[in-house]
């Protein structure tokens, strides 16, 4: 993750936004903090959510009024912003403003992991998954976070965390996205503040993986992997998390 020499009173929304997405794909899945408020949680339940993440990137572009987030004071800096992405890992236990560069924090394993990771060391060929969200009729998504779990043993997405954005393709038209494969399963991230919807064919295509088949194995079926939505919002930061579910088109 990019990390900021020293606070700016002005905000690139590119860094923003790139910053977000590559802590999104962890950021629901870590375990809760105390209940003290920290730096980026605006309703004091002691945890700074993706939407909280999200809230501050319209603060930051003016779109919502800094008062909706009572942690925030003043202008948001980029140091403010990377302060409140390592709150939502975990972090809190401080309301001040961020004094100096935060440590990176690195990228968070999901706790619910297989015993054994089958690895595959030859490969004969490739496979290709179509992931499609069903979603309210012409959503327009402000953030959309899918896991994809995939058969180890059977396919392998080349690479490790961030790297499966080379295997990854026809993402819809939004801002900044974030990846993270952890060899057994991968995390496709989407922010956009201002809003994308998805594309097609297949309709409401969120992207395609191509996958290397493992020697030996037989090509799976749709079957054999498991979808599921972490994350959606309206760009009005409505969570429509429960209306949302996805699913495999090889």
């Amino acid at each position: 993750m990019k990390r900021f020499a020293t606070a700016s009173p002005s905000i690139s929304i590119r860094s923003i936004c790139a910053v977000l997405l590559a802590t999104a794909a962890v950021a629901l899945l870590r375990p809760a903090p105390g209940a003290a408020q920290c730096f980026g949680d605006c309703n004091g339940d002691g945890i700074v959510s993706t939407n909280e993440l999200v809230l501050i990137v319209q603060i930051a572009l003016d779109s919502s009024p800094i008062s909706a987030c009572p942690s925030l004071t003043d202008t948001v800096t980029i140091d403010e912003v990377v302060t409140a992405v390592d709150n939502s890992l975990g972090e809190c236990g401080s309301s001040s403003r961020p004094t100096a560069t935060p440590t990176p924090t690195p990228m968070q394993q999901p706790t619910a992991t297989p015993t054994v990771i089958q690895m595959c060391s030859e490969f004969a060929g490739m496979v290709d998954v179509n992931v499609v969200v069903q979603a309210p009729d012409a959503t327009t998504f402000g953030a959309l976070q899918v896991f994809l779990e995939y058969p180890d043993g059977v396919v392998d997405l080349p690479g490790s965390g961030n790297q499966a954005h080379f295997s990854i393709d026809n993402l819809p038209e939004a801002f900044s996205f974030g990846f993270n494969d952890v060899d057994y399963a991968v995390y496709v991230s989407a922010l956009d503040p201002v809003g994308f919807t998805l594309g097609s064919p297949p309709p409401n295509l969120f992207f395609t993986a191509h996958f290397r088949l493992c020697a030996g194995a037989s090509p799976p079926s749709a079957s054999d992997f498991n979808c599921t939505v972490v994350n959606a919002t309206l760009p009005d930061n409505t969570v429509i998390t429960d209306q949302t579910t996805c699913s495999v088109s090889p």
